[in-house]
């Protein structure tokens, strides 16, 4: 019993390891405001991403206040916005290597 309690633990670490998975957040309907509804769901998407940078993507003019309502509610002072208007700049490799360094990244509506 303890060799199989010991094989199944193994085997939940190692899938956890080996196939890590991330979370998603969907929020719509109505405005963000501080110390409002969604300061709950937004807050939770904050931990997730460990208090880490989060990049708020955009196709027209990014907002400075998504940034900084994550950085008001524990995300990390590099968090910023990133605007990609178009198909070259979505497949350029500065835009990867930029967003590989989030912890989270909000696609902006």
């Amino acid at each position: 019993m303890m060799k199989i309690l010991l094989i199944l633990s193994f085997l939940a670490f190692f899938s956890s390891a080996v196939f890590p998975q991330g979370s998603v957040m969907l929020v719509g309907g109505g405005g963000e405001n501080y110390h409002d509804w969604s300061d709950a769901p937004y807050g939770w998407f904050v931990q997730q991403a460990d208090s880490g940078k989060i990049i708020n993507i955009d196709v027209s003019s990014v907002s400075s206040w998504y940034p900084g309502y994550f950085k008001w509610l524990g995300a990390d002072v590099s968090s910023h916005g990133l605007q990609i208007p178009d198909r070259t700049t979505a497949n350029d490799s500065a835009t990867y290597r930029t967003l590989i360094t989030a912890r989270g990244i909000f696609i902006e509506g």
